[in-house]
């Protein structure tokens, strides 16, 4: 491996981690499943073999204190600095919305459909749902569709998305939701769909 030839290693100066909260959110197994991108949970085992003097650097976007914790573990020296700026953007719109009980309750997921009086595919916005359990999105788009009018439930205006489905499946959920003229207008999706451009986000979390 190149990477243990001592003379390439003389060539590294630092190394640059992009979207660093993959190593816990994806590195590493959760819920009795094994982990969706393996090679996130062993940078460790690179940062192991390269020089203490090559500097680590980790970027995110997403940093709470236990994703924080794993980082810091993985690639991290102890007096590392943590450098942090607003992400506050203009076309940006925070809003909060009180779990009931768990977010395992499907009935706090109702407010993102649109009442049946008057309903159109066009005016129910564009949404993608983050929840970390497989089981739980299937869950929460069927719940979901069945909210809808019934000449509206099973066209795939809700669907659910993760990594252990098929390749055409994804491709196809993939497309309905990204395209303007698609007709999938919410996505409840693990990680493997974090990458969509969407208009609007909910992030699902228990304090």
């Amino acid at each position: 491996m190149l990477v243990r030839n001592p003379i390439f290693q003389k060539q590294i100066a630092r190394v640059i981690v992009d979207e660093a909260h993959n190593i816990e959110t994806s590195g590493l197994a959760h819920y009795g499943l094994d982990a969706f991108r393996p090679a996130w949970g062993k940078l460790d085992e690179i940062k192991a073999i390269l020089p203490n003097k090559v500097a680590w650097l980790a970027l995110s976007a997403t940093v709470p204190d236990h994703i924080l914790k794993t980082i810091e573990t993985k690639i991290l020296c102890t007096n590392y600095e943590l450098i942090r700026v607003t992400l506050n953007r203009p076309n940006t719109i925070y809003a909060t919305h009180q779990v009931v009980g768990t977010i395992d309750e499907l009935r706090n997921y109702r407010c993102l459909i649109l009442p049946h009086d008057g309903f159109e595919v066009a005016r129910q916005p564009r949404t993608l749902i983050f929840v970390d359990n497989t089981s739980l999105a299937r869950r929460i788009s069927r719940y979901l569709d069945s909210l809808l009018p019934p000449s509206f439930r099973d066209k795939g205006i809700v669907r659910h998305y993760h990594s252990k489905m098929s390749e055409d499946y994804l491709q196809r959920a993939h497309n309905t939701y990204t395209t303007p003229d698609g007709i999938c207008r919410i996505m409840v999706a693990t990680a493997g769909q974090s990458v969509v451009s969407t208009q609007q986000f909910v992030f699902l979390s228990e304090l």
